[in-house]
C-alpha cells in the first residue's frame, strides 16, 4: 500500500486522499478528468515522455493499481451472493497476477481476504484453491508447520465438499432433464441412496439434495412429501435469504406447486405471492411466478381473478411466457363462450392466441398444451376447424403412450374426438364417454409433469361440457 501511495502522491495528491477507503470515489475521480484508458492516464504520468521502457513500466503499473482499486469498489447490481462472487473473483486473477510478478507480500494479503470470503459465502472451488495457495505460503516461506497442517486440513475438506457439491448438480440436472420424458423412480431412487454417502457442509450441496427429493415426490406425485421437504429447506434457507434469495424463491415455488396438486389453492397463493418478494423486478422468475399466480386460479374455480391475473401479466417480455399465457387466454375463450366467465366487451383475441392457433403442432409432447388449447378455441368458434384438429391430435398423442404425466391428456382428448359423432350434445356425449370420463376422474393430477398442460383440470372442462345437458355453446 505504501508504493501505491507514493505512486499516487506523485501523479496527483488529491487521489491519495480519495483512495483512502474510498476506492469509488477515486474511480469517479479518475473518470471525471477524461482520462479515456490506462493508456491515457499512463502518458499523463509520464508527462509526455515517450520513452518506451518508462512508459510501458508506468502503464502496468497503472493497470496493476487500477484493477486491485476497481475490485475493492462495490459491485453494483444482482444479489448480495453474485456481488460477493464476482469480488472474489475479480481479487483472484489479480492476487495470482501478483504472485506471478514476484509481489508475494500483496498477493498473499489479497489471497486471505478472498479466503474469508469464500469461507463466508460457501464459495468451496475458490476456499479450496486460496486454501492451498496459504498452505504453500505458510509451509515455505513463513516455515510455520502447525498453521500449514491446518491450511492442509481445510484444503482437503473444501475438496471433498467441492466433489461432493458437483456430484449432487450433475445428477440434478440430469433427472431434471429426463423428468418430461422417461424418468424413472429408480433413478431418483439411485441418485438420494448416493449422495447420502456424502458427509459435507457445502450449502449448495444440501440445496440440491433437497431439489432432487423434490423431483422424487413430484415424478411420484407424493405432494405430501414435496411440502415437506420444501418446508425443510425454507427452514434451513431462514438465516440466509438474503444471501441465496433464488434458492430461498425456488423452495417457495415448488411448495406453491404440490399445493396446487393437493388443492391447497390459498396455501399456493401464499407461497407464490411470497416467492415474488424474492424474485428481481420483471426478471423470469418474477414472470413465471405470476404464471403460476394465474394458473392456481384457474384450478380453484376463481374465474374472474384468473382474468384479472391475466390481463396484468400477459404482456411480459419472455416470448414462452407469452405463448404460456396465450393459451391461457385460449381457456378463457372458452369459459366466456360457455358463461363462467363475464366480460364488459365481448371477447376478442389477441394476437398472441391468433399466432397461436397458426402454429403447426409438432412432434414434442410439451405442445399437447397447444394442442387441446386450440382445440377448445376451435370447440366453441368454428367447429370446421375442430373436426380436422382432434383426429389430427388424436394420433398424435398416441405418440406417447409411455409417458406417465400424459395419460390424462389423453383421455381428455378421447372425450374430445368423440364429439363429432355426438353431435356436441352434452347428454350423448356423456353416455358415449362414459369409460373414459370415469377414468379420467378417478386419475390423479400429475403437477411434476403437465403443471402446464392442465390449464384447467380436465375433469373440469369435462363437466363443463356434459354438466348442463345441452349442446355445447357457439
Amino acid at each position: 500500500m505504501e508504493k501505491i501511495q507514493a505512486y499516487l502522491s506523485l501523479v496527483d495528491p488529491r487521489l491519495l486522499h480519495h483512495v483512502k477507503g474510498k476506492p469509488g470515489e477515486f474511480i469517479h475521480l479518475f473518470r471525471e478528468k477524461k482520462y479515456e484508458s490506462e493508456d491515457a492516464f499512463a502518458q499523463r504520468v509520464c508527462d509526455g515522455k515517450h520513452a518506451k521502457a518508462h512508459y510501458r513500466n508506468l502503464k502496468s503499473r497503472t493497470i496493476r493499481i487500477l484493477q486491485s482499486l476497481a475490485v475493492m469498489s462495490p459491485s453494483k447490481g444482482g444479489s448480495e451472493l453474485k456481488k460477493n462472487y464476482d469480488t472474489a473473483i475479480k481479487k483472484f486473477a489479480v492476487a495470482q497476477k501478483l504472485l506471478n510478478k514476484c509481489h508475494r507480500t500483496e498477493g498473499i494479503q489479497l489471497i486471505k481476504q478472498i479466503h474469508e470470503i469464500a469461507m463466508a459465502y460457501d464459495f468451496v472451488h475458490l476456499a479450496c484453491e486460496t486454501s492451498s495457495i496459504l498452505y504453500h505460503d505458510t509451509l515455505y516461506y513463513q516455515a510455520d508447520e502447525d498453521q500449514a497442517e491446518r491450511y492442509a486440513r481445510q484444503t482437503e475438506q473444501f475438496l471433498a465438499d467441492y466433489t461432493a457439491e458437483k456430484k449432487a448438480q450433475y445428477l440434478f440436472y440430469k433427472l431434471s432433464k429426463k423428468a418430461n420424458r422417461g424418468l424413472r423412480s429408480d433413478d431418483c431412487k439411485k441418485a438420494i441412496k448416493y449422495l447420502s454417502r456424502y458427509k459435507s457442509d457445502s450449502i449448495r450441496f444440501k440445496s440440491y439434495v433437497y431439489r432432487l427429493n423434490i423431483v422424487y415426490g413430484l415424478h411420484m406425485g407424493d405432494y405430501p412429501l414435496v411440502v415437506k421437504k420444501c418446508s425443510e429447506a425454507l427452514e434451513f434457507f431462514k438465516g440466509r435469504k438474503g444471501v441465496y434469495r433464488s434458492t430461498y424463491q425456488f423452495f417457495f415455488q415448488e411448495r406453491g406447486i404440490a399445493r396446487m396438486a393437493l388443492s391447497s389453492y390459498a396455501d399456493a397463493d401464499h407461497d407464490f405471492v411470497t416467492a415474488m418478494q424474492y424474485a428481481p423486478t420483471n426478471s423470469l422468475n418474477e414472470q413465471a411466478l405470476r404464471y403460476y399466480q394465474t394458473l392456481n386460479a384457474l384450478h380453484s374455480g376463481k374465474y374472474q381473478e384468473a382474468h384479472d391475473l391475466f390481463k396484468q401479466h400477459k404482456d411480459c417480455r419472455v416470448q414462452r411466457l407469452r405463448d404460456e399465457f396465450a393459451i391461457i387466454e385460449a381457456h378463457l375463450c372458452f369459459l366466456t363462450a360457455q358463461g363462467y366467465l363475464e366480460l364488459d366487451q365481448p371477447f376478442r383475441m389477441s394476437n398472441d392466441l391468433k399466432k397461436l392457433l397458426k402454429t403447426p403442432l409438432r412432434k414434442k409432447r410439451g405442445n399437447i398444451a397447444l394442442a387441446t388449447a386450440m382445440l377448445l378455441v376451435y370447440l366453441v368458434r368454428d367447429r370446421s376447424m375442430f373436426i380436422p384438429l382432434v383426429k389430427q391430435v388424436k394420433k398424435y398423442s398416441t405418440r406417447h403412450r409411455k409417458s406417465k404425466g400424459m395419460a390424462r391428456a389423453k383421455l381428455f382428448i378421447k372425450i374430445l374426438s368423440l364429439m363429432p359423432k355426438a353431435n356436441f350434445l352434452s347428454l350423448t356425449l356423456q353416455q358415449s364417454a362414459k369409460k373414459h370420463i370415469q377414468a379420467l376422474q378417478a386419475h390423479p393430477i400429475s403437477m411434476g409433469t403437465n403443471v402446464a398442460i392442465e390449464i384447467i383440470p380436465y375433469h373440469i372442462l369435462v363437466e363443463m361440457m356434459v354438466g348442463n345437458g345441452k349442446s355445447i355453446q357457439l
